[in-house]
C-alpha cells in the first residue's frame, strides 16, 4: 500500500524545490556560426534589427557599427553596456565599504557614542547606494526574466527597512493626546520588528538574484551555487533566531526557561557572523567576476566606439 504524503507537505516541497534550484548554463543558445568565424544563421543586430548572416564574429554591423558578437553570442556581462557595468561595479564597491564601515561601528561605539553613531550612519548610506547601484536593470531589460522580481525586492527592501524607524521618531513631535506614550512605545517596537523582517528579507532576496544573476549573465556555475547554499543558510537561520526570538520574549519569566532559550539564541547569533562573512566574500566574488567580464567588453567596444543605445529605464 503507497504510502501517503500530506496535502500541506506536497505544496511545501514543490515550493521548495521552486524556489531553490537554481538556473545554470547560459541564459540563451548560441546561434550557429561557421567554422570559419562567420555567421551561418538569420541573426539580427541587437541594436538595429539588421541581418548578420555571413558577416565575421570579430566584425561590426554596417549599419550602425555595434559589434556582431554582441549579438551572436548570448547575453554574458561582457557583451552589455560598459557603463550599466561600471553601474554595478561601483555598486559592488559601495557595499563592500559599507560592510567595512559596518565593523569598524562597532569598535567605534567603545570609544565614543558620537563617533559609532557617524560611522553607522556612513554605513547605512553607503550599503543603501550600494544596493541600489548594485541592482540596476540591464537598460535593454535582459535578464528580467529569470531575476527581475528578486532584483526589484533586493533593491526595495533596504530602503523600507531603513525608512520605517525614522518614521517613528516622529512620534515625539506628537501631542500625547494624539498618541499616547504607551501607544508609541508598541509602535515603535512593530516598526523595528517590521525593519529587522525586510533587512533579513533584502538579503535573502539579494541572495536569488546573485544566483539567477551568476548563472544567466555571467555563467558561472559556481556563483550560482554558492548563492544558492547561502540562501538556504540563511532562510534556515533567519527562522531559527526569528522563533528563538519570540519564545525567549512570550516565555515564562523563570531563570531556567530563559536560559534554556538563550543559550541556542547566542549560539544562532555568533553563526549569523560566519553567514555575514560568507555573504560578503559572494558580492567580492561576484564583483571581481564582473570586472573580469568588464575586462573583455573593455576591448569588444574600444574607446570612441558606439555604444547601444538604452532602451528601457534604470
Amino acid at each position: 500500500m503507497p504510502h501517503h504524503v500530506p496535502h500541506w507537505k506536497q505544496l511545501l516541497h514543490r515550493f521548495l524545490a521552486w524556489y531553490f534550484e537554481p538556473v545554470y548554463g547560459y541564459a540563451r543558445p548560441l546561434p550557429t556560426t561557421a567554422p570559419d568565424g562567420t555567421v551561418a544563421a538569420d541573426v539580427t543586430c541587437r541594436e538595429c534589427g539588421y541581418n548578420l548572416r555571413t558577416l565575421h564574429v570579430q566584425a561590426r554591423c554596417p549599419e550602425c557599427d555595434t559589434p556582431v558578437a554582441a549579438s551572436v553570442r548570448g547575453d554574458t556581462l561582457m557583451y552589455c553596456d560598459p557603463r550599466w557595468l561600471r553601474k554595478l561595479i561601483a555598486g559592488a564597491d559601495l557595499l563592500l565599504s559599507g560592510f567595512g564601515a559596518a565593523v569598524v561601528t562597532g569598535f567605534a561605539n567603545k570609544a565614543s557614542s558620537a563617533a559609532g553613531a557617524a560611522f553607522g550612519i556612513a554605513a547605512a548610506l553607503l550599503l543603501l547606494a550600494g544596493t541600489w547601484l548594485f541592482t540596476r536593470p540591464d537598460p535593454r531589460g535582459t535578464g528580467e526574466a529569470w531575476y527581475g522580481n528578486s532584483r526589484k525586492l533586493a533593491c526595495g527592501l533596504p530602503f523600507a527597512a531603513a525608512t520605517l524607524p525614522m518614521l517613528l521618531s516622529l512620534r515625539d513631535s506628537l501631542p500625547s493626546a494624539v498618541l499616547p506614550p504607551d501607544v508609541a512605545v508598541d509602535l515603535l517596537q512593530a516598526a523595528i520588528d517590521l525593519a529587522v523582517l525586510a533587512a533579513g528579507a533584502s538579503i535573502l532576496a539579494m541572495l536569488a538574484y546573485v544566483g539567477s544573476f551568476a548563472a544567466t549573465r555571467i555563467t558561472a556555475d559556481d556563483l550560482a551555487r554558492s548563492a544558492a547554499s547561502q540562501l538556504k543558510m540563511d532562510l534556515v537561520m533567519a527562522a531559527a533566531l526569528a522563533l528563538l526570538t519570540l519564545a525567549l520574549r512570550f516565555a515564562p519569566r523563570k531563570p531556567l526557561i530563559q536560559v534554556v532559550i538563550a543559550f541556542p539564541l547566542l549560539i544562532g547569533l555568533q553563526f549569523s557572523l560566519v553567514c555575514a562573512f560568507r555573504y560578503v566574500r559572494l558580492i567580492w566574488r561576484v564583483r571581481h567576476a564582473i570586472n573580469t567580464q568588464a575586462e573583455f567588453g573593455r576591448q569588444l567596444w574600444p574607446p570612441g566606439a558606439r555604444r547601444p543605445r538604452p532602451t528601457g529605464k534604470d
